[in-house]
Parts: structure tokens; C-alpha cells; sequence
């Protein structure tokens, strides 16, 4: 689902936009974060969901993977599908919070290029049902797709993805598959300063909603060789979308 979060993890990669060729040996990162979001995706009153994320990268030649885990504080009418609230009637307005859904990410870079040629990654990610029912649906999601990363000049990139999600039925909703789009436009003036807008977009995750369309600008700064901090902010397009949403990560590099 693409949501909030795909800016952050477009700000995470830290390094591989601006340099996509792997290195031989393997690096680690790690990541804390914290998220905010409200919207009302069709209901009546906002969903507000607060998150705080823990995660860890390994890249090893031209492969990467990816894990995080999310704690999860809920309020409202609504239940998450792979990282986004939908409404769902009868649900509990009451505040509740519990650990969110594992998510594992696996990536190949195929053509990774130093030239004015597009790198091309291909990714999967499974989202394991560690949340329970009434803040998570509590079944397994898989999503398939491509990364392009493009230089137009030597402080200018463009990232775009393409992927598509399957999505297993919850106890409430009878969800839908399909596909998701990225492209986000990216200055690097030096190593340690990074800014940029990304676009997202999915179709319906259920019959009746509407597409998700959101809009995310962000900021990032290396503050030394092995932490950096980025801030970033989401507006919704569409009721199907966090109507706004904010957050910080923290990097640290081994």
C-alpha cells in the first residue's frame, strides 16, 4: 500500500539513489522512527494512528533486506491494511494500541548503473499478521515490484516504482488487489543534504473506496558518517488517503 511511510523509506535508502552501485561488502543499517497520520477514509469522524517503528537493513552486492516492526496506537473507526487505515462500521472508537504488522522486504538490483542509464531494482515484501484483529485485519499480504532510479544531473535524480499487492480478505472487508505508483523528484546539493516530493498512488483496496493519492515532501541530513535524521510530511488527495500525516526517522549506520 503506498501511504506515508513509502516517502520515509525513500529517504532511508540513503545512499542508493544517490550512488546505486553495490559495494561488496556488506553494510547494516538501522532505523527509529515516528509517524502520525488522520484521515477519514469514508467514515464520519478520523481515524488517528500513531506509530513508532523499529527497523534493520542489510545490502550485500546487489542484494538487500529489509525488516520492520511497527508499535501501533489506533483511535478511531477504522482497521490498517498493509500500513493504511479503511473504515470499518461497528469498529471500536476507543484508543488502542498493540505491536503492528511485521513487514520483510527483499530487493535485487539488476542493472545497477554509474551513468546517465536508470538503475533497475526488483523488490518483494511479505507483511506478517503480528497485529491483532481491530488494529490490523490479521492475515498475510505479498506485494511484488520495481524500482527506476534516474540521474538528470549531478544533484538531481528521479525514483520512480511500480509494483502490485495482493491482499488477503480480512473478518470485515473483502479487499482487492492492485497495482501501486510512485515517482518522487530528488535534490542532493552534497553528501549530507537530501530534499525531495514524492507522488503515490494505489487503486481501491476494497470495492466502494477510492484510489489512495497522497503527496509527501521531505527533508534529509546526515548530522555524521553514521546517523542521519530526516523529517517528512503527507497530504491526502483523495478520502481514501491520510488526510495529513507527519513524521521523523533517525539512521544509524554500522
Amino acid at each position: 500500500m503506498l501511504n506515508v511511510r513509502v516517502i520515509a523509506i525513500l529517504v532511508l535508502a540513503n545512499g542508493l539513489v544517490a550512488c546505486p552501485a553495490f559495494a561488496a561488502s556488506a553494510s547494516w543499517d538501522y532505523t527509529l522512527g515516528a509517524d502520525y497520520s488522520a484521515g477519514r477514509y469514508g467514515a464520519a469522524i478520523d481515524t488517528q494512528v500513531t506509530d513508532l517503528s523499529l527497523g534493520a537493513r542489510v545490502q550485500k552486492d546487489a542484494f538487500r533486506l529489509e525488516v520492520a516492526l511497527p508499535f501501533v496506537t489506533l483511535k478511531g473507526p477504522g482497521e490498517l491494511v498493509s500500513g493504511t487505515p479503511i473504515a470499518v462500521t461497528g469498529e471500536s472508537m476507543l484508543r488502542r494500541s498493540s505491536v503492528g504488522d511485521l513487514g520483510l522486504t527483499g530487493s535485487w538490483m539488476v542493472i545497477a548503473s554509474e551513468t546517465r542509464a536508470p538503475s533497475i531494482e526488483l523488490t518483494g515484501t511479505i507483511k506478517a499478521p503480528t497485529a491483532p484483529a481491530g488494529i490490523g485485519t490479521a492475515r498475510t499480504d505479498y506485494a511484488l515490484g520495481a524500482n527506476i532510479y534516474q540521474t538528470l544531473t549531478p544533484t538531481l535524480w528521479l525514483f520512480g516504482s511500480l509494483g502490485y499487492s495482493w491482499l488477503t480478505d480480512s473478518p470485515t472487508y473483502v479487499l482487492s488487489n492492485g497495482v501501486a505508483v510512485s515517482a518522487a523528484l530528488i535534490y542532493r546539493p552534497d553528501e549530507r543534504r537530501e530534499t525531495g516530493v514524492s507522488l503515490a498512488y494505489r487503486q481501491p483496496a476494497a470495492e466502494g473506496l477510492k484510489s489512495q493519492i497522497s503527496l509527501s515532501p521531505y527533508i534529509s541530513q546526515r548530522l555524521n558518517d553514521r546517523v542521519g535524521i530526516s523529517f517528512y510530511a503527507s497530504a491526502g488527495l483523495t478520502d481514501a488517503s491520510p488526510r495529513l500525516g507527519a513524521g521523523v526517522a533517525l539512521k544509524f549506520s554500522r
